[in-house]
């Protein structure tokens, strides 16, 4: 069983028991694509404002380092960010915003990046999809594309 299925099994079960959400903390974990044959996870913890239509999302997270890319191995990262939700639905939402990231490596090429989101979220559970990359504004922009499940709390 692949190590984070557990406490992301444990995660859903507790938020789908616990009903709505009444503050805007969200714990996530996740997954990100392949590079060069190697997959990672990533953990976050976000603020989500109350703002019914346009709320903003400020996240830190964590990105497990991998082994074998390109040249080298690529360190563990950590990031701050800030996006700006479009919330279509009550269900769905898009975003978009930047990001700060404690290094430049293979992946996530200089400090600045950019993030943006297609998500889902019902009570207190979400999932997104999210790519992060520098948009080519500096170096190698191979980016990141996670799948990020997240828990209002």
């Amino acid at each position: 069983m692949h190590k984070m299925a557990t406490p992301g099994a444990a995660l859903v079960v507790g938020a789908l028991l616990a009903g709505p959400a009444h503050a805007g903390w969200e714990v996530g974990v996740g997954g990100t694509q392949k590079i060069d044959g190697e997959p990672t996870w990533l953990t976050t913890v976000s603020y989500v404002t109350a703002q019914e239509r346009f709320p903003w999302e400020l996240m830190a997270g964590y990105i497990n380092g991998r082994g074998a890319i390109d040249h080298g191995s690529v360190p563990d990262q950590f990031l701050v960010a800030a996006s700006k939700r479009y919330n279509f639905s009550d269900t769905f939402y898009a975003s978009v915003g930047v990001a700060l990231n404690d290094r430049d490596t293979d992946v996530l090429s200089g400090h600045v990046q950019f993030q943006s989101a297609l998500g889902w979220h019902y009570q207190r559970v979400g999932l997104s999809v999210r790519h992060l990359s520098n948009a080519g504004s500096e170096g190698r922009n191979r980016g990141e594309t996670l799948l990020l499940l997240q828990v209002g709390f």
